[in-house]
């Protein structure tokens, strides 16, 4: 019997569908807490934008210690090439059937493991032990999202993305700490969605533009913890990546053997956010608004509203092409990573069509159960002034 099928029929029954905008992903699996982890990871609420296009990608997942340490002794020998997933995190490539190939993760790894495939799109993934296999599955389905929007033209940047009660989104662009993960969370918490968190696509779309999440932990510092009433909670809580600074005694366990310490944020995924907060998530939402964060310490909030030169200045500083945490398309038959020249393009063809506010302010001051109208406040004024604008205009004639 070949690999990928002996991890399939290995796989069981057990099953979660994970649609995310275009991609669909249908995950079997031999173990429950992996099957909880991704569907925790992916939970989304409402009605999605898009369904997903053609027939759902085949993830298999089943635990096989002897078939890993196989593969991990073949791979020293056959090894294709070497491939980087996610910041540091290193891959073997090699033909291991006539049909079949594998990418085995590089020994010191945590959780050993391997995926193997036949056409470079479905997965059999197999683990060395259950725990951590959640976390390999859920990277997995992020790269394979990842690579079919870009795939599209979308663009990955820096920034985090929320849509409004009336179904208005907002793309929120930045660097690290300037307020992007919890501003969304506050769009979300007055009856809208986050879309994005960290990282959020830009996409063309028949002649519109949208805004795409990456699907990714939530990651929350302490001031947002505290902000969001989150600190208690969190003190007995074991999220399911069981990242968790703040539970009590946190820094003495081990996560899946491994002691892991100088953690700042806890990570949280979707449906726990949604437990705990009562936030929903969507895969995707149109742009209509641009906002850049930058976080200074500032008394009061300042915004400008971007000439399109500055513009396109301050959102090519955060355009992650090539991401530095995703540095080569490592599920591809091709790893070769996407190229910058074509994304400042797209990001200066938004900029064309929208306008882009800036916004400097303090985040553990001003981020707040204000902040969704604090960030709109800026669209409303200026279409306030372009609209008296006309109006005098019309008034000379």
């Amino acid at each position: 019997m070949v690999f990928y099928e002996r991890i399939a029929d290995a796989a069981g029954s057990g099953s979660v569908v994970i649609d995310w905008f275009t991609t669909g992903v249908c995950v079997r699996a031999d173990s429950q807490r992996t099957l909880d982890y991704v569907a925790s990871q992916h939970h989304l609420a409402g009605c999605p934008m898009r369904s997903p296009s053609g027939d759902r990608i085949n993830l298999n997942v089943a635990t096989d210690a002897g078939l890993v340490a196989g593969i991990r002794a073949w791979a020293r020998a056959e090894t294709i090439d070497r491939r980087e997933s996610f910041r540091g995190e290193w891959y073997g490539c090699l033909r291991i059937a006539s049909d079949e190939y594998a990418l085995v993760v590089d020994h010191g790894h945590p959780n050993p493991h391997a995926l193997i495939t036949r056409d470079f799109r479905s997965w059999s993934v197999v683990g060395e032990r259950a725990s951590g296999l959640g976390l390999v599955v859920s990277r997995t389905i992020r790269e394979l999202v990842r690579e079919d929007l870009l795939a599209r033209g979308a663009v990955m940047l820096h920034a985090a993305a929320a849509e409004r009660p009336s179904g208005v989104g907002i793309l929120l662009v930045g660097a690290g700490s300037a307020g992007k993960t919890s501003s969304a969370i506050r769009i979300a918490l007055g009856g809208g969605r986050v879309v994005g968190t960290d990282r959020t696509f830009l996409l063309a779309e028949d002649g519109s533009w949208l805004a795409v999440g990456l699907p990714m932990s939530t990651r929350l510092g302490a001031g947002s913890v505290r902000s969001l009433g989150l600190a208690e909670p969190l003190r007995s809580r074991s999220p399911i990546r069981a990242l968790n600074p703040f539970k009590d005694g946190a820094a003495d366990q081990p996560i899946d053997g491994v002691v892991i310490s100088g953690l700042d944020k806890v990570s949280l995924g979707n449906g726990e956010v949604w437990d705990l907060l009562g936030c929903g998530f969507t895969a995707a939402t149109a742009a209509g608004h641009v906002v850049v964060l930058e976080s200074a310490p500032v008394a009061t909030p300042q915004f400008e509203r971007l000439d399109p030169d500055d513009a396109v200045a301050a959102m090519r500083a955060h355009v992650l092409s090539p991401d530095p945490d995703y540095l080569s398309l490592w599920l591809a038959a091709d790893p070769t990573p996407e190229t910058a020249e074509a994304a400042f393009d797209r990001v200066a063809a938004l900029v064309a069509e929208r306008t882009v506010m800036r916004v400097v302010w303090d985040p553990a001051r001003h981020c707040d159960a204000k902040t969704a109208r604090l960030l709109f406040s800026p669209y409303r004024l200026d279409h306030d002034k372009e609209l008296v604008g006309r109006r005098r205009r019309a008034n000379r004639y």
